[in-house]
């Protein structure tokens, strides 16, 4: 089966289990071009895993995920970051031992390491940690390093990118800075897949939601017509 036209992200039929649980169980879903849009779910419903047969950490047993129309099933990490799809992970992972600005330089594409620099200042602008672009990874809070990754993820040309619990740990004021980090980045044209806990920032961030459940797509939809939903109420907020 072809990705719809007018799919950035598709994802039809994806299978995959763990022992004898299905951690992802025949998920299928679209992401715009241009869109955010949330993957919610209570936990275990296979939202982690489904970011990772998207990145190919994993493989489906079953389905096929396309990328601006090209297969994604078989290629390596590195090739699919390469061909304009990023991420970040629940646990943050920039080093300690490094300045923020060498943080972000680990990520600098490398035809074109002379420009990142600038690259590097001007998303740590944007992100607002610029004054603290030469101080240590390990000097910094956890919500800081959450912003240090995010920023970083940036630093390749992304089409698109995926945010997996980017709130997590986050207090209020960092989150904020993050909520307008990804606004910004989105109006130059950036899509992005968001899944969080954070109910009240993925429904004002988001244009569209993406409810799992069991590893299955439960609901889709807007985010004042998800969040309503019987379904969703029972499955994730544990309502009857």
């Amino acid at each position: 089966m072809s990705p719809p036209v007018d799919a950035l992200l598709s994802v039809q039929g994806a299978v995959k289990s763990f022992g004898g649980v299905r951690a992802v169980d025949g998920c299928t879903f679209d992401v715009a071009k241009g869109s955010t849009t949330g993957l919610i779910g209570p936990n275990g419903s296979g939202k982690t895993t489904t970011f990772n047969l998207i990145t190919g950490l994993e493989r489906p047993e079953e389905g096929e995920i396309y990328f601006e129309g090209q297969p994604l099933v078989g290629k390596r990490p590195h090739q699919i970051t390469r061909s304009g799809l990023g991420r970040t992970f629940q646990t943050t992972r920039v080093f300690p031992d490094m300045t923020v600005v060498e943080n972000m330089m680990v990520a600098a594409p490398e035809d074109n390491f002379d420009d990142s620099a600038d690259r590097a200042i001007e998303l740590l602008a944007l992100v607002g940690l610029i004054e603290l672009r030469e101080e240590f990874g390990g000097n910094l809070s956890y919500g800081q390093n959450k912003l240090v990754e995010i920023a970083r993820v940036h630093m390749r040309p992304h089409r698109m990118v995926m945010l997996d619990e980017p709130f997590a740990g986050v207090n209020r004021t960092l989150a904020e800075q993050l909520v307008d980090y990804i606004e910004k980045m989105h109006a130059r044209g950036v899509t992005y897949l968001i899944i969080d806990h954070e109910m009240k920032l993925v429904m004002r961030l988001c244009q569209r939601i993406l409810v799992l459940d069991q590893g299955k797509l439960l609901v889709e939809g807007l985010p004042e017509v998800v969040q309503n939903d019987p379904a969703v109420l029972s499955a994730y907020f544990g309502q009857e």
